[in-house]
Order: structure tokens, then sequence, then C-alpha cells
């Protein structure tokens, strides 16, 4: 079984259904920074290195940025493997999940001293009958057991930014703040919700960051879902530089020579999250025309990886 475990899709709050949201009204959850950078997976298996694994699953140990930034972990790791073996004696290897921060090749904002850096934020633990993922609250406990007189190292420095406990009912998603505790201009991404009660987490994405270009829809969008044309203007909606950083930040490309690989990675995202707000197109029998963008995702991918190389 490998050490690599995928990290759960995690939907945006537009897209969860609002009746879901009054179901899970007193569910607790963490609110947490969500930080611009590369989805990691850190695997780790008893008396054995550990592997790093982009968000896809390919293998990043030997990546520069990694390596810097998991040495600077390595304190808080050795400290974490001596707490999850004893917390949890019965597994045969487990995984945590953060973001990699400050890679020299793909950033949008920087954080702390701008040097390579991750920040946990999820765990997930092996057994013989398969993977487990436990929720934020667990990968708290394990960090609280560390001895930080023997290690003293800022348990904050390598978890995301925690800015508040509280059920779903007492949320105001629109007077939440949007402002980082890290980064050097104050600029936040968004807020992660790590719900501890179920399993209905979500991310909110704030101006300047969300993956299409209109999250809510209006009027005009239902009127344009009645035509072919109007549905492939929806589509094309989806196409944003900011889904290309997305898509960027879970595969270990950035050249070039690369573009196509990133152009159809962006178009499979970008048709996932299309289907999944409009159902309705699922099956069409003109989906080939609706999904049809021309030359839309290679001028956008080129234009990011020339605003990256400057």
């Amino acid at each position: 079984m490998s050490i690599f475990k995928h990290w759960p899709h995690m939907d945006n709050l537009y897209q969860i259904d609002k009746q879901a949201l009054k179901d899970h009204a007193n569910d607790v959850v963490y609110i947490t920074e969500k930080c611009d950078g590369c989805n990691l997976c850190l695997g780790k298996e008893p008396n054995q290195d550990w592997r790093i694994f982009s968000r896809n699953g390919e293998d990043w140990s030997q990546n520069r940025d990694v390596k810097t930034a998991m040495e600077r972990l390595k304190l808080m790791l050795n400290s974490i493997d001596f707490a999850v073996s004893k917390q949890y004696p019965y597994i045969n290897g487990y995984a945590l999940y953060g973001e990699l921060v400050n890679s020299q090749k793909l950033h949008r904002l920087w954080y702390g001293d701008k040097k390579p850096q991750i920040l946990l934020f999820g765990f997930a633990i092996r057994t013989e009958i398969g993977w487990r993922f436990k929720n934020f609250q667990d990968l708290i406990n394990v960090a609280i057991q560390l001895n930080f007189t023997a290690h003293p190292t800022d348990m904050t420095r390598f978890v995301v930014p925690i800015l508040n406990k509280k059920r779903l009912k007492d949320i105001n998603f629109e007077q939440l703040s949007q402002n980082s505790v890290l980064t050097e201009n104050g600029i936040c991404e968004g807020v992660v919700l790590h719900n501890i009660s179920s399993d209905l987490s979500f991310k909110l994405k704030f101006a300047g960051f969300e993956e299409k270009a209109k999250s809510k829809p209006t009027a005009e969008e239902l009127e344009l879902k009645r035509t072919i044309k109007g549905a492939n203007i929806l589509f094309v909606n989806y196409f944003t530089e900011q889904r290309v950083y997305s898509v960027l930040s879970k595969m270990n490309v950035t050249d070039a020579k690369e573009i196509p690989k990133i152009v159809r990675a962006l178009t499979v995202d970008a048709t996932e999250d299309f289907m999944k707000d409009h159902p309705e197109f699922v099956g069409h029998e003109e989906l080939k025309k609706i999904l049809n963008v021309g030359s839309k995702g290679f001028l956008l991918v080129k234009k990011v990886l020339s605003q990256q190389n400057e």
C-alpha cells in the first residue's frame, strides 16, 4: 500500500448546498488562513525517511524548495513522529498535509522571511485495513503532545494560522477578516473551514483569488444556459489566472515546454468545477461544443508562466 494518499477535494462555499449548511449549523469548525502555495503530502513509514509528494502524487522529495523547507521542519517532524507513534501504536504509516509557501518558482504572496516553508493543515493514518483521515483537532492534539522545552519550536510557524474556532451557525461569512497574519502585505488568499464534527469542510477564497469569474448565478447566466453558445460563455468563465496558479500548485512543472501538459490539467480542473456547478450539462449532446474554448487555456498558461519568470 502506497505511503501517498490524495488529500480529499474541498468545495468552495458557493458550491455547498444551503440546506447542508443548515443541517450542520451546530458543527464546530476551525477557521484557518488559506495559504497560497503548493499542496504537499508528507508520507512516513516506520524506520523510513520522509517522502514528499505533490497533490497529484508526483515525488517531490528532491525538489530544491521542498528540501529547504523540510530542513527547517526537521525538529518539528522528529517530535511529531514520536508523538504519533505514541498515540497511534497500531498504525503502519501516516501522512501529514501542508502548503509549501515561498516557492521560488511559484508564488503570488510572500510569507514570513520569504524562505520556503511548509505549513501543516492535515493528517491521516494508515492501518492494515487502509487509510483514515483525521480531523484538524487530531493534528492539534498531536502538536500539543510535543515537548516544547526539549524542542523550543514555535508550533504556529509550522501549522496554518488558526483564526478562530466556532459553530457554523455563528459565522458571518461576509464579515470574515480578509487580512493575513503572515504575508508581508497583509493580503490573504482566503480561509478554510475545518469541520471537527462531520465531513462538511470547505474553503472560501477572497476577491482576486477566485478560480471562476463569477461565483453566483445571475439572471443573465440563467438565460445563457438556454443556448449552446451561452453555455460555452459560462464555461469560459472558469478559465482564469487564479485557476492556472491553482493547477500549477499541484504539478512540478513551471517550464514553457510543459504548456500542453498544464493546459490539459487546467481544462480537466475547469470542467470538473463547471459540471459540479451545472449538472444539467452532464451528458449533453452538444457537450463538445460547450467545452470548446479554443486557445484560451494556452494563452492563459503562457501569460502566467511569463509572469513567474520575470
